[in-house]
């Protein structure tokens, strides 16, 4: 399985929608349908500014975020300070959740699949010296 299996279409995501990413830059984003884009909150050398994540589907080298799952967030505004500190708030608060949902997905396509080993599985153990 690969992260660009669990994307969610563009066509099915919500205009102005906030969604859980797996990007470069965030871990959450708002769609932006008319740029096909996520509107995120980037760090950078210590200054936090918003920027756009192109949607998966867009392909390489610019389409760099995955979107996993809608979120029960709403910003009220898209443009300037408040925006860029809100959806820096909400990409560290679900920054964790991330990873719960890749494993769970993970999880789920091994169950599926029960033939495929895991990765730990396959890893050989330890070289001991005598």
């Amino acid at each position: 399985m690969v992260f660009s299996d669990l994307a969610i279409p563009p066509e099915q995501l919500n205009d102005h929608g906030v969604y859980l990413l797996k990007a470069r830059n965030a871990a959450v984003g708002v769609w932006l349908p008319d740029e096909q884009a996520f509107l995120i909150a980037r760090v950078k050398a210590g200054c936090t500014f918003t920027t756009k994540e192109y949607h998966w589907a867009e392909g390489a080298p610019f389409g760099t975020a995955i979107p996993l799952k809608a979120l029960d967030e709403r910003l009220t505004s898209y443009e300037g300070k408040v925006c860029t500190i809100r959806l820096h708030a909400l990409s560290q608060q679900y920054r964790g959740e991330i990873s719960d949902f890749l494993i769970a997905a993970m999880d789920k396509a091994n169950a599926l699949n029960p033939t495929r080993q895991s990765r730990r599985a396959k890893t050989p153990a330890p070289i001991t010296r005598r």
